[in-house]
C-alpha cells in the first residue's frame, strides 16, 4: 500500500506549463483553447483559459511541446516550450483579433 506521500512524490518527475492569454494591450482573453502536444506523451493535452487569461496544464512529461492557442474571431497562435520535471514552463500568448475581410 502507497502513503499519500509516496504517490505525490512521483509527481516531481512531471512538468507544468503555466501562461497568461491577453489582447496586445493587455486585456485579459478568456476561452482560449490551449492544446499542447510532445512525443514526450501519447496525444495531447487541452485546457481553456480562465476569466484571467490564465491557464495552467499540470503533470506534463518532461519534454519539447508545441503549444497553441485558439479561439473564434481570434489569429491562432504557435508557441514551443521545453517543460523540465519538478518546474513550469511560462508560454505568455499575445492574439490578435482578426478582420472581418479575412474570415
Amino acid at each position: 500500500m502507497h502513503t499519500r506521500s509516496e504517490m505525490d512524490g512521483g509527481q516531481d518527475f512531471m512538468g507544468t506549463l503555466v501562461g497568461r492569454v491577453t489582447l496586445a494591450d493587455g486585456q485579459a482573453i478568456p476561452g482560449v483553447l490551449v492544446t499542447a502536444a510532445s512525443p514526450a506523451m501519447a496525444g495531447e493535452r487541452t485546457c481553456v483559459s480562465q476569466e484571467s487569461g490564465q491557464y495552467v496544464m499540470r503533470n506534463l512529461p518532461p519534454g519539447s511541446y508545441d503549444v497553441s492557442f485558439q479561439l473564434e474571431g481570434f489569429a491562432p497562435v504557435e508557441e514551443s516550450a521545453e517543460v523540465l520535471a519538478g518546474s513550469k514552463a511560462q508560454v505568455d500568448v499575445t492574439m490578435q483579433v482578426t478582420s472581418q475581410e479575412e474570415a
